[in-house]
């Protein structure tokens, strides 16, 4: 028909004599094939067939068709008559319409579409999921039978305001579902008109996650608002550099009074000076990169304008656009000060272990505490004898100088009072304080603190610091922890010293009793003895005195250290000076200060020559009796520790018992000369005995014994043997005493049995001789002078070295002096044959080298 043209923009000319499934959509094909073949088959009408066809222009256009059979008359088809109807549109709108509700049920939200009558004209799988109803149920339900809160009337009025105005602002409300369950919804809605009737397109959301994460935040801001306001760290938020908030820690930190008077301040005000610009710098850094800053350590200036120490972490965050950075600050003022405690205590202690002495100690704790406290002192006080006040042993810096050396009186100055109280002492206004001792030395340093050293229940000293700024009482805690460590290590190397210093007063005595025991002059004892009484008591110079018993006067005997000779005048009355009265008092007598004392010392030149400050006297005494006094003179004024003085008296001890054996020993040596003096004298009687009773040998004793002397001298023998070579010379023939007369004095040869009794001499005189333990060794001679070398002598027949050397000694002299002079039954034999004879029996009866000195000596 004409309208081709219009419905597909053909001509009738353009598709007359066309095949019609060339304009029909290939996917269509089969389908209207299908349709017409049936209308072929069945001979009825065919209708509502929707197919594709396409138009000229290409494009592809929806109609539907109804195909009825035309028929001949007799029944046979003729043609199929094809009536077609553009479709497009509406198959574009179900489309749409499909998609839009394909979508609406895929959606999480429940979608309502009510109507005017407030009744549910659609719903979505949603919904009836949401709600638990089936779309036949909902669909017969109103808006007020699925809600817990809003009515039938409510529903109503806002139902007419939405339909009036064509909107209605989004609301919350909460759902009941089938089973009972109530859940809180959020709602919103729009007015669309179909077919000039209004609905509304409500779209409902379930809230219940979302509630429930606020609420969440709710509880977890109020956790945090809570935690925030009880944290001990303090925490503060600032924007474009000002504080916006703090918490009350912050408040506490800061010493201001509240809230309001941190609140505005620029955050940099907080911060001390010497970290503003690094604090700077890291915040500019934070806010452009959005990296939280750790902690850090910084200097925290409170409003006062004190600082303490501090740890920061600041967190970067925008809220509504707006960027801002929470600080977290922590206190660390504590922790710090422990680790300047710990630091400071690891320092003395490592300090203090490389002392070795005293002086050390002191030197290593006083330098330590300069440096610790920057202090312009410290010094250390040690007590002095019972009330006797304190003195001050050693100082550091310009104002521990001033005070070194300085005695302070019992009852005064801070030392005493801590070290008799045990408790420290701190006073910023020390100047001011009536119980400091010499506060003009101060200066400006008038801020004191002192501690006192105690070590093993007992206060040894007291320890203390002066400066120009405050003194905390937790810079008096540390110097209370340093003065624990320094007392220990006081008291270590006092008790190391003085173990030491007995350890070498115990052998300065041994010295002393080797001095006595192997010195036999008594000068030279003294001496020695004087050298370490010096030495030990670290005095200038030392005398000894000894008391003259007939004059009773104390002389001077020995000294040591005197620049003059002016002691080696002195001479004491017993009683008088302080040495004389030592004596009679039988006491230590001493005088520390002799510029205190006039006219109690007599000998006024020696003061003044010697220029000595201290005198200290104690005497010599031994089994009771005074033998002297021993004085000590010092060029300083000096006070001993009662140590010293038992030492000193010790010394004194042994200079007495040295006096006393240089005595004994002086008495002893006398008998001694004197008895051998009488041994040796009665010898000699003997011997002159011996030459009365023997008169055909007179002078053969005196004339041996010299000429046995002088050989020795040629052997090198020393004094004590050429001692016992001379008296037993003069005894060699002493056994001689137990021959008769008629043997001895008879004129002519002897018989057999006369000589045998004549060779018995040798053992009579063994027999005399032998219990006398004074002539042991000279008993050798008179016992084996008739031995010979080649063991034909008697009585013993000895032979070679085992006879005695200075028998064999004796028997070349003997012979030789027998052989030169004359006897009742022979004269003399001439020299030469007297020598050439010696020489035969050399290595028969005499020693061979005994010989050959002889010889070579050619004495007579």
């Amino acid at each position: 028909s004409p309208n081709w043209k219009e419905l597909l923009g053909h001509d009738v000319s353009e598709v007359e004599g066309k095949s019609f499934e060339s304009f029909i959509h290939p996917d269509d094909l089969i389908l209207c094939r299908n349709v017409l073949n049936r209308a072929v088959v069945s001979g009825e009408n065919q209708s509502g067939i929707e197919y594709r066809v396409q138009h000229k222009n290409g494009s592809w256009q929806w109609h539907t068709s109804n195909a009825s059979v035309i028929r001949d008359p007799e029944g046979g088809i003729v043609a199929l008559l094809g009536i077609a109807r553009n479709i497009t549109d509406r198959k574009h709108n179900e489309r749409e319409l499909i998609l839009l509700n394909r979508a609406i049920n895929q959606s999480s939200d429940a979608v309502f579409l009510i109507n005017e009558q407030l009744t549910f004209a659609y719903v979505n799988d949603a919904a009836c999921r949401s709600l638990g109803y089936t779309r036949e149920e909902l669909l017969t339900m109103s808006p007020s039978d699925i809600d817990a809160v809003i009515t039938y009337d409510a529903a109503k009025e806002i139902m007419s305001k939405q339909f009036a105005s064509g909107s209605f602002p989004r609301f919350e409300t909460r759902h009941k579902t089938h089973d009972g369950r109530i859940f809180p919804v959020e709602i919103s809605s729009s007015v669309v008109e179909y077919d000039g009737a209004k609905f509304s397109l409500t779209t409902v959301r379930d809230i219940t996650e979302r509630k429930q994460a606020e609420e969440a935040l709710r509880e977890s801001e109020e956790r945090y608002r809570l935690l925030v306001n009880l944290s001990p760290d303090a925490i503060a938020i600032h924007s474009q550099w000002r504080i916006v908030f703090v918490n009350p820690a912050m408040v506490r930190i800061s010493g201001a009074k509240n809230e309001s008077d941190l609140i505005g301040r620029p955050v940099l005000d907080s911060v001390h000076p010497d970290f503003r610009e690094s604090v700077k710098q890291r915040i500019e850094k934070m806010q452009s990169t959005g990296e939280s800053i750790p902690f850090v350590e910084e200097k925290f200036l409170r409003l006062d304008g004190s600082a303490i120490h501090v740890e920061v972490a600041a967190v970067p965050y925008n809220y509504q656009g707006v960027q801002f950075v929470q600080v977290v600050t922590r206190d660390i003022t504590a922790r710090k000060h422990h680790e300047r405690e710990r630091e400071a205590i690891i320092t003395v202690s490592n300090a203090l272990r490389k002392a070795t002495t005293r002086g050390g100690i002191f030197t290593v704790i006083l330098d330590q505490l300069i440096g610790l406290f920057d202090a312009d002192g410290a010094m250390l006080a040690m007590p002095l004898s019972t009330n006797n006040g304190t003195f001050i042993e050693a100082g550091r810096g310009a104002i521990g100088e001033k005070f070194t050396g300085l005695h302070i009186p019992h009852g005064e100055g801070v030392s005493g009072w801590v070290i008799e109280n045990r408790k420290p002492y701190l006073n910023n206004s020390a100047d001011q304080d009536a119980i400091f001792y010499r506060p003009d030395l101060l200066g400006d340093s008038h801020c004191v603190a002192a501690v006192p050293l105690i070590a093993q229940e007992q206060a040894i000293g007291a320890l203390w610091i002066a400066c120009t700024d405050s003194i905390t009482e937790r810079d008096v805690l540390l110097l209370n922890a340093i003065a624990d460590i320094a007392a220990n290590a006081i008291h270590r190397i006092t008790l190391h010293e003085q173990t030491e210093q007995q350890l070498h007063h115990l052998t300065a005595l041994h010295q002393i009793d080797i001095a006595i025991s192997s010195n036999f002059d008594s000068n030279v004892t003294l001496n020695v003895i004087l050298n370490y009484v010096k030495n030990e008591l670290e005095v200038d110079a030392a005398s000894i005195l000894l008391l003259n018993p007939v004059t009773h006067d104390l002389d001077y005997a020995a000294g040591i250290g005197f620049k003059t000779r002016n002691i080696e005048k002195s001479h004491v009355k017993f009683g008088n000076e302080y040495a004389g009265r030592a004596a009679q008092e039988y006491r230590t007598v001493s005088c520390p200060d002799l510029r205190l004392v006039h006219g109690t010392f007599g000998r006024s030149t020696l003061l003044a020559d010697e220029e000595f400050a201290a005198h200290y006297a104690t005497p010599l005494v031994v089994k009771g009796q005074v033998k002297g006094v021993l004085e000590l003179f010092h060029r300083k004024t000096f006070e001993p520790e009662a140590e010293w003085m038992s030492y000193f008296e010790t010394l004194a001890t042994q200079a007495a018992i040295a006096i006393e054996n240089a005595s004994l020993l002086e008495n002893l040596q006398r008998s001694n000369m004197e008895l051998m003096l009488a041994y040796d004298a009665t010898i000699e009687g003997w011997s002159r005995a011996l030459d009365l009773r023997d008169r055909e040998t007179e002078g053969h004793t005196q004339r041996v014994t010299d000429m046995a002397l002088k050989l020795a001298e040629k052997m090198g023998m020393s004094e004590a043997e050429k001692m016992d070579l001379r008296r037993g010379s003069l005894l060699h023939d002493i056994g001689k005493m137990g021959v008769p007369d008629s043997i001895l004095h008879k004129p002519g040869p002897l018989s057999e049995d006369e000589i045998n009794i004549m060779r018995q001499h040798p053992s009579y005189a063994y027999q005399m001789l032998f219990p006398i333990s004074y002539l042991k060794h000279a008993l050798e001679i008179s016992y084996c002078h008739h031995e010979k070398w080649d063991g034909s002598g008697y009585p013993r027949g000895l032979k070679g070295e085992e006879i005695p050397l200075s028998a064999r000694l004796f028997a070349v002299v003997d012979v030789f002096d027998a052989l030169t002079s004359d006897r009742p039954y022979r004269k003399a034999w001439p020299l030469n044959d007297v020598y050439r004879y010696i020489k035969e029996q050399s290595g028969k009866h005499f020693d061979p080298q005994i010989v050959k000195i002889f010889l070579e000596s050619r004495p007579g």
